[in-house]
């Protein structure tokens, strides 16, 4: 998607968010829901950048090749391109936290994207209350 869709006002789409809970399930997007619920209160803010701090991950703004906004790695890394406007990089570091967070980097993690996408773009939904286009 363009950087002009995720700039949209107000940033929720409610067909996006339902596609998004349809393709996870139910019983998945409550788990999100009470993980993003626990993350908040263990430190008692919303911000993601503060969030991923306290967490142990490591986030670098670095240049990515274009149409990449983020990416996350093994051992706590997470990359944001240094391009993104500041509403632009609380969205996406909120979508990587999501894949940290949900475990989305594990070795042994054989889900398929078109699962783990939805479930990370639910879990920035739920921290930030917008939808990060990608």
């Amino acid at each position: 998607a363009s950087d002009t869709e995720s700039e949209s006002p107000g940033g929720e789409n409610e067909e996006s968010i339902n596609a998004y809970k349809s393709t996870v399930g139910a019983a998945a997007d409550l788990r999100i829901r009470h993980q993003v619920r626990a993350l908040i209160r263990r430190y008692n803010t919303v911000n993601p950048f503060t969030l991923a701090a306290l967490s142990g991950l490591t986030v670098q703004r670095v240049k990515l090749p274009a149409g990449i906004r983020g990416f996350s790695m093994q051992g706590g890394k997470i990359f944001l391109s240094r391009y993104l406007l500041p509403a632009q990089r609380r969205r996406t570091l909120a979508h990587e936290l999501g894949h940290n967070i949900l475990g989305h980097l594990a070795e042994n993690n054989k889900q398929k994207l078109n699962v783990i996408e939805p479930a990370a773009q639910l879990f920035a939904y739920y921290l930030t209350g917008e939808i990060n286009y990608r």
